[in-house]
């Protein structure tokens, strides 16, 4: 009796067995060979239509189904086969994709692994754009995975521009102030990246990081300016370039000019209208110089600059201005009632050839009375030598009437 019993529970056991093998390959692919290999041929292969990282985004990577074999943690069960073997980091744990407190942060795990992520081409593609698992990696962080090129000299600074300068992704992961950041540790001034010539650490936001010279200091504003335009030119022939300097740093004929007068600067460098506007760059003159009204207060020049022909149009620094012989303290030197600059467009881009003497208000003006360019000196002293030399150029172009020792509004 007890015999017939033992027979039966076997025969019980063993059709329950088939019946729950029966009920698994409901859901798995089984090889139609009819062979005891569970998986049909082309598992592993991610060319196939029957691989595994398909199969699982068609169930929108329900893992369920695998535990069977491969146990409740997919570490082996008895199928004994990992699946971390062949892809260390799926399927992902808690907290693998977005909170960076967890241990098990996808951040934290690359940069163990020192930001090596050909594993993660598995199931994202050979170019993280998705690949099987239709999840691009660029969708949260839109510059990383870098490419090789990205951290060549010059690479990063390309693909900055091409994307408008989305500096606000580089923070997520290299921290607030670009030290490195509680993700990737990895500073942008390591390897004298982001480092002045005295080897000094340098925000990527410093305004000559983009334009102007790289290795100045942060707040040397002269090197804020080109030469070194957003494109790498060099040359004043090229218009991101043009007369930057004469203007900013070699000011031969008059004082030194500051970036404000003929642009907005941004009080960050991703504020409004800097970062995302097109180039070319805006020229906003400001009215402390080619915007200053003349003729006591009542004649406005109106300054423009034209971008088709790079031309400074209306400036009072380059001319456009009156004096009316009425309010002057000397009134025998005009041969008219109005006294005007010659209103010259200089050319931004033609060099030392836009400086000759006499351009900007003729010599002498118009409404002036003829005069000997070595009789300068006799009303502008100590401004224009007997050669028409400006020998003090602080006082010339510098918004006022330099004459008879005395500064007079225009």
């Amino acid at each position: 009796m007890n015999k017939q019993y033992v027979i039966i529970s076997i025969i019980i056991g063993l059709i329950l067995v088939v019946v729950s093998c029966t009920d698994l390959k409901k859901d798995l692919p089984v090889a139609s060979s009819g062979t005891t290999k569970i998986h049909d041929a082309g598992w592993s292969d991610q060319s196939s239509s029957n691989f595994h990282g398909k199969y699982l985004k068609d169930k929108d990577y329900n893992t369920d189904v695998c535990t069977s074999c491969h146990a409740k943690n997919l570490l082996g069960g008895v199928s004994k086969v990992s699946c971390n073997k062949c892809h260390h980091s799926f399927p992902h744990n808690d907290g693998w994709e977005d909170d960076t407190s967890k241990t098990n942060f996808h951040g934290k795990y690359l940069k163990a692994k020192n930001w090596n992520s050909n594993e993660c081409k598995y199931c994202h593609g050979a170019a993280y754009t998705g690949g099987t698992s239709g999840k691009a990696c660029y969708q949260c962080h839109p510059s990383f995975p870098h490419e090789v090129k990205f951290a060549v000299e010059g690479g990063h600074a390309g693909y900055m521009e091409q994307n408008g300068y989305p500096i606000s992704d580089c923070k997520k992961c290299h921290g607030a102030n670009f030290a490195g950041g509680g993700i990737v540790n990895i500073s942008c001034s390591q390897s004298d990246c982001h480092r002045d010539a005295g080897g000094n650490t340098k925000s990527p936001e410093a305004c000559n990081t983009c334009h102007g010279v790289f290795l100045a200091t942060a707040n040397d504003t002269i090197t804020w300016a080109p030469p070194r335009a957003l494109n790498g030119d060099t040359l004043e022939t090229s218009p991101g370039v043009g007369a930057h300097q004469a203007h900013l740093a070699e000011g031969e004929i008059s004082s030194l000019i500051k970036c404000n007068q003929c642009h907005n600067i941004p009080a960050i460098v991703t504020a409004t209208g800097h970062l995302d506007t097109p180039l070319p760059a805006e020229v906003k003159f400001d009215t402390s110089l080619a915007g200053l009204k003349s003729a006591d207060h009542t004649f406005n020049p109106n300054p423009s600059f034209n971008y088709s022909s790079l031309k400074c149009n209306n400036t009072f620094c380059h001319g456009n201005w009156k004096v009316r012989q009425e309010t002057s303290i000397d009134t025998d030197i005009f041969t008219d009632t109005i006294m005007t600059g010659a209103a010259y467009a200089p050319t931004w881009t033609a060099g030392a050839n836009e400086i000759t003497c006499g351009k900007c208000h003729g010599l002498p003006p118009n409404g002036h009375s003829p005069e000997d360019l070595s009789e300068c000196g006799d009303c502008h002293s100590g401004i224009v030598d007997i050669s028409g030399v400006i020998v003090k150029k602080e006082k010339h172009i510098n918004g006022k009437i330099n004459v008879y020792g005395m500064e007079l509004n225009f």
